[in-house]
């Protein structure tokens, strides 16, 4: 029987993207330690710059627009236009300042029904893959969400930069989607141009809607295909091109953080709530 259960982790969780991050899910005083890893596998066909002469390969340089020389790296600094011909120089170690600091963790900041939010806020999907001392806290927020149909917005850092993300149920497993802040997502007000207002014609609109019902079904996404990168690779197999792999090397294993006692700890999360919203009545 215990063959069997592990057998089936396995397979729910041990195959798959190598992961890419480690920390926590925490919401409230629960703490749920996990692994990030990659929902989508990019497959674009990368070509590398040569020489038509010789095949060599080629390398990108800096060169200076008033010297008209090759600029060193330790002499290349970042600017920042401020306007007309003023630029702000702004220093590595100034820069290294600003960088978040990350206890590795993905702070779980509330909840709210996923259906509401913009698709246009999404960014990159991953999966959270928890550790095996965590199995019953993660099975609880997948099941929690699923019933009370809310998802998580979280926020977290990684390498350096600050997330926020979307964190819901997907089947059995918990996902992640990475989110744009607010004021990167460009609204429709915004844009510069608005469609012209017309009369509508209530046959042709009546026909138009005849017209969507009649194509529509259900998403299959097996049968998109892009065409361009298989016609490409097509290419590549008849001019017998090889490809160059180097082997990857996987992020440092670090110990998970110690699971605390799961129903404690949600107990003393619901009862620090209740505080919350009592003494905010009171006042």
């Amino acid at each position: 029987m215990a063959k069997k259960k592990a057998a089936t982790e396995k397979k729910r969780f041990g195959s798959g993207p190598r992961s890419m991050w480690g920390g926590s899910i925490t919401f409230g005083l629960v703490n749920i330690p996990i692994r990030l890893q990659p929902g989508v596998k990019k497959k674009n066909v990368h070509f590398h710059l040569v020489h038509d002469k010789d095949n060599a390969r080629l390398q990108r340089k800096f060169f200076c627009s008033v010297e008209h020389k090759e600029v060193p790296e330790d002499e290349i600094k970042k600017a920042y236009d401020v306007g007309g011909d003023k630029r702000v120089i702004v220093e590595k170690e100034e820069l290294d300042a600003l960088h978040p600091k990350g206890d590795r963790t993905i702070d779980i900041l509330y909840f709210v029904d996923q259906e509401k939010i913009d698709p246009s806020f999404f960014d990159a999907p991953y999966y959270l893959q928890p550790d095996t001392r965590a199995m019953k806290a993660y099975d609880l927020l997948v099941q929690a969400l699923k019933e009370t149909g809310k998802a998580g917005i979280c926020q977290f850092v990684m390498r350096s930069r600050q997330y926020i993300g979307l964190i819901r149920p997907d089947h059995t497993v918990l996902s992640l989607e990475t989110m744009h802040f607010d004021d990167e997502v460009i609204t429709p007000d915004e844009l510069p141009w608005a469609p012209r207002e017309v009369r509508l014609n209530p046959k042709e609109l009546n026909a138009a809607k005849d017209l969507v019902n009649s194509l529509a079904t259900d998403f299959e996404p097996r049968k998109l295909r892009d065409d361009y990168r298989e016609a490409v690779l097509k290419l590549i197999d008849r001019k017998t091109a090889q490809k160059i792999t180097v082997e990857e090397k996987g992020p440092e294993e670090k110990e998970s953080p110690e699971v605390i006692d799961l129903m404690s700890a949600l107990q003393k999360s619901l009862e620090q709530v209740k505080k919350h919203h009592k003494g905010r009545k009171a006042a």
